[in-house]
Parts: structure tokens; sequence; C-alpha cells
């Protein structure tokens, strides 16, 4: 609950990839915001208690770990479900997002944040690909072999290299939930299609493939919305809708 007030008891503001100084934003009291978020807080068990009733209820358990290595987590029996919404392929560097957050109280330095920028899920430009990272789908290859040859034309030259990043840990991802789920169990997952320099990236299909080949069924590709494109890329390769979706998958 105090992470949650940190942002309107300060001069910062998330600002679309970066958290951003704003002298003249107005500052909340601590005591104001946080009686707000107590409040709300309230109204949510109240309203958990009129939905679920008397029924007994499964207290949540959490347990911290990587994605892409789920060896160390301790299930009490194999899952049925996930249900999440991972980083989208987009630059968006989430460690400069929430830098606020983080500084508050994870890490002690900015040694420590620049670390766990570079060991999260790679799907921002700083993310470093290693030697044996190699395009783990014929579309990213071609995506990337074209992006590298544009050179110039990139407003950034480390995109197709966040690309590869972005598609090896994810398909790391996928496997861990193959292994780690029951069969029968379903994958729910939020994602977002890219689009760079006139390329578009299906990362809807594209991890549905990924995850046919380790033991998933695609059930459904629903799109939730169509995004538009950046001003600097409809000017110079036209609007292409950019859909966001939830796929759903069945583990075999």
């Amino acid at each position: 609950m105090f992470l949650s007030i940190l942002e309107p008891c300060s001069y910062t503001a998330k600002d679309g990839q970066f958290l951003r100084i704003k002298k003249d934003k107005k500052i909340y009291s601590p005591i104001e915001i946080l009686q707000q978020k107590i409040y709300q807080a309230q109204q949510d068990i109240l309203s958990m208690r009129t939905l679920w009733g008397n029924k007994k209820r499964q207290p949540p358990e959490i347990q911290l770990a990587d994605a892409r290595d789920l060896k160390n987590v301790q299930f009490s029996q194999k899952p049925t479900a996930i249900i999440t919404s991972p980083p989208y392929p987009n630059r968006y560097d989430y460690t400069r997002i929430y830098s606020l957050e983080l500084c508050f109280n994870f890490v002690k330095n900015f040694e420590e944040l620049k670390e766990l920028r570079f060991s999260v899920l790679r799907s921002h430009i700083e993310s470093k690909v290693q030697n044996n990272d190699t395009p783990n789908h014929p579309v990213i290859a071609e995506v990337v072999d074209i992006l590298r040859q544009q050179g110039k034309v990139l407003n950034n030259p480390r995109i197709p290299d966040m690309l590869v990043g972005y598609f090896v840990d994810m398909g790391q991802v996928i496997q861990e939930w193959s292994r780690v789920l029951a069969p029968g169990a379903k994958v729910a997952m939020v994602v977002d299609n890219v689009r760079f320099a006139g390329e578009l990236v299906p990362v809807d299909l594209i991890l549905s493939e990924m995850a046919e080949k380790v033991e998933f069924k695609v059930e459904r590709i629903i799109v939730a919305r169509y995004k538009g494109n950046s001003s600097q890329q409809m000017g110079k390769y036209d609007r292409i809708p950019v859909r966001e979706s939830v796929v759903v998958w069945q583990k075999i």
C-alpha cells in the first residue's frame, strides 16, 4: 500500500517510457492518500465477501521466482491455470518507469538498479544479447534481418537485439509452463503486437506457434483492441492497426 502512494506524494510522474520530474505537480498529503487507499482496500474486501459469501477460500500463496526458470518454486500440486500479462517487446524499461518504487525499498543504489535492469525479461533496448542468442522463429529471423539492413532508419539500433532477446526469453518461459502445468491446464496471456520501421511483428501468432511445439494447443486468440501507430511511423509507413490480444492455450 505504501508503494501505491509514492507517486501522488512526489514530484515524479510516469510519462510513456520514463519517470519524469514535474516541479509544478500538485503534491498530496501522505496521510490523506493512505486513508483513501485503505478505504479502497476495505471496499474490495467487502465486495469479495459479497461475491463469495460463506464459501471457504484458499488464501493466496506468493512466491518469488524468474518465469524463465521455475525449478525452485515448490508447487503443492501441478498448476491448472496461468493468467498473465508479460512485458511487451515495445522498448518499455519498467526498471526506469518504476524506479521510484524500486528505490524506495528494493534496491540500495544505482548499481543494483542496473543489475536488475539487465536481468529481467528482455523487452527493452538496454537488454544484453548473448553470443549464442539467435532468432528462434523464422518470422523473427526475417524481421530482424530487415531491420538490421535498414540501419539508420531505426530510431534505435538496438531494437533487433531486443526482439531476439525477447523471443528467446519467452521461449524459455513457455517451456517452463509446459513442464510445470498439469495436463489440460489453461494459459490466458495478454500480448501486444508491435511495429518497428514499418515492420509488423505478430507477437500473438509467433508465441502461439512456439507454444504448439512444446505440448500446448491454441484454443483462441481474442482481439482485445486495436491500437494506432506512432505519428512518425504513420507519416512514413501509413497507419496499420496493431492488435492487443489474449491468447488462450491448453496443455496437452
